[in-house]
């Protein structure tokens, strides 16, 4: 019995040694797997489905046409000139559904790109209204209804004023499927097709002029500063590089907040918003300079702005009310939290092996003790 025991225990110790081991290499492998878990990243993309629309649009070539192998509509037109627009609405469903079709003037937006899908905007800035699209183009908005599998063809007559024009107009054709019934989930897909529609009287092209207006600081959700742009002329700008630092008017070295975005653009005679989060950074009243640079590489113009604003007591706590002071969390932090519970995973599962090897051991003994 001694010597089962002996030779038992030897064994039972080197099983236990042999156990020890195998929980070294399993606990290395799956704090391997855990590393490769976390370090690798998750394509949102694959784990989402792609659901298509239920319609389609195709455009008509126009005898105006500059470019016929553009997919949208590029137009040459001398003053006085008319001529009718004609796009494909098709219903790709079975069911019947109802299609809201406008024609829209470009604006930029507070992303600093050009927009198309907004039907109500503000007059156009350096130009005569008469080239306003609600003033070319009739009718602005059109409704239709489509049985299943089946098309319409929507047309609009364009009259280019006989005034001159020095640059283009730039406008697009909104295409929206109505709501027939909002979703049982709460929400409701709507889908939306827009092509450009850009307009021009001669080849000749004009250069675009950005102006600043206003710097100021707002708190709509979030707080940031907002700097009113204006671009006076009829030409449209893209692939813009924006870059923006705000300062403390009494120190200017020190950054508070700053950004850097590209691929921007900026649609003819427009105003805009162009805006620099705060990050939840609280601000004091007092003075303070917003430094603003734009540059566009296909026109090579660039325009710098160093504006000093003041940003009130009431502004100042409007932005408190809203943000939380933000202090970046150091990228070691971050490394010291994933190792931590990475380390508190290994212990867990080296403590589950442990214990599980044991109670296994406590049945062969009980075991071998029945049957002596």
């Amino acid at each position: 019995m001694a010597s089962i025991n002996s030779i038992g225990g030897t064994a039972m110790t080197f099983a236990n040694f042999k156990s020890k081991a195998g929980l070294i290499r399993k606990a290395a492998i799956f704090a391997a797997f855990l590393l490769l878990t976390i370090a690798k990243p998750v394509n949102l993309t694959q784990a989402a489905t792609q659901q298509e629309s239920s319609f389609s649009v195709t455009t008509n070539q126009n005898t105006y046409q500059r470019n016929t192998e553009l997919p949208y509509f590029d137009l040459l037109m001398g003053p006085g000139k008319t001529t009718t627009l004609s796009v494909n609405v098709i219903n790709n469903d079975e069911a019947t559904h109802r299609y809201t079709i406008s024609i829209n003037r470009a604006v930029t937006n507070t992303n600093t790109i050009i927009d198309y899908g907004q039907t109500k905007s503000e007059p156009m800035v350096g130009l005569n209204q008469k080239f306003n699209m609600t003033s070319i183009v009739s009718p602005r908005t059109q409704k239709i209804t489509i049985p299943g599998h089946q098309q319409k063809v929507v047309k609009f007559k364009v009259t280019m004023p006989k005034i001159t024009l020095k640059g283009v107009l730039l406008g697009g054709v909104h295409v929206r499927q109505e709501i027939e019934k909002k979703e049982e989930s709460g929400y409701t897909n709507r889908f939306n097709f827009v092509t450009t529609l850009l307009m021009r009287q001669s080849n000749k092209s004009a250069k675009a002029n950005l102006r600043l207006n206003k710097v100021s600081v707002t708190t709509n959700n979030i707080g940031v500063i907002n700097a009113s742009l204006t671009n006076t002329t009829a030409a449209y700008l893209t692939d813009l590089t924006i870059k923006s630092s705000l300062f403390n008017a009494n120190n200017s070295e020190k950054v508070i907040a700053e950004s850097k975005q590209k691929a921007r653009s900026v649609a003819p005679n427009t105003k805009f918003n162009y805006q620099l989060p705060l990050r939840k950074r609280k601000l004091k009243s007092g003075h303070y300079i917003l430094d603003l640079t734009i540059v566009s590489k296909k026109t090579e113009q660039t325009w710098h702005w160093r504006q000093t604003f003041t940003i009130s007591d009431k502004d100042a706590n409007d932005v408190m009310r809203i943000t939380e002071y933000y202090v970046p969390t150091p990228w070691w932090i971050w490394v010291l939290i994933g190792l931590g519970v990475l380390l508190l995973l290994i212990l867990l599962l080296i403590l589950w092996l442990l214990f599980k090897r044991r109670k296994h051991d406590n049945d062969d003994q009980n075991e071998s003790s029945s049957n002596n």
